[in-house]
């Protein structure tokens, strides 16, 4: 995943208590592969950051 452009996420949704998020980044070499691999790498991190602060993900998020 490329610094630059900086990655950016936004809410695209609210519905009872949930928010819908959706990220954007860019990736040198783009493959599925490389999508794929970043992506669930992204999904940690961001699972990750959200157990630090507390915050609980549904099951099927």
């Amino acid at each position: 995943m490329l610094d630059r452009p900086t990655p950016t996420v936004r809410v695209v949704e609210l519905d009872d208590g949930r928010a819908g998020v959706q990220a954007r980044y860019w990736i040198s070499e783009p493959s599925r592969e490389a999508f794929v691999t970043i992506r669930s790498e992204y999904f940690e991190g961001v699972s990750r950051r959200f157990d630090e602060a507390g915050i609980e993900l549904p099951e099927n998020w």
